[in-house]
């Protein structure tokens, strides 16, 4: 009759935009390593290195630097700046980032985690034989 049926051939059409759109945020964990690093200097790998007031929310690409909104906008307006502030590369998109605390409870649970993996990796190799 000149038109087409939902999926099933049921009436309702069912919403699937939630499988076309990317996530809204990509989360960025602090390592032990970079915790420790930037505990040495006095700061936190969350805060902004431009301004040093707000957290990091931006990540340019492709060069993966990260920045506030703010610092970058300014960056962009007010001095003209065509590329990254810090590598000078040209900035060919954005993506909003949350960078989550380090916390060394979630890092003592994944170095565990590890370890029973190795032991029983190590378990295996002492069944094979030795020819």
């Amino acid at each position: 009759e000149g038109f087409y049926l939902y999926p099933d051939g049921k009436p309702n059409n069912p919403d699937l935009s939630f499988a076309v759109q990317s996530p809204l945020e990509d989360h960025i964990t602090v390592t032990q390593e970079q915790y420790e690093l930037y505990c040495e200097m006095g700061s936190t790998f969350q805060l902004c290195k431009i301004c040093a007031e707000n957290d990091k929310d931006i990540r340019i690409e492709p060069c993966g630097h990260l920045l506030c909104t703010p610092c970058l906008t300014a960056w962009q307006v007010d001095s003209e700046g065509q590329g990254c502030p810090f590598c000078r590369a040209e900035i060919k998109g954005t993506e909003q980032i949350v960078v989550d605390a380090f916390d060394p409870k979630r890092q003592h649970n994944r170095n565990s985690a590890n370890g029973r993996q190795q032991l029983q990796n190590d378990d295996h190799d002492d069944d094979t034989e030795v020819l």
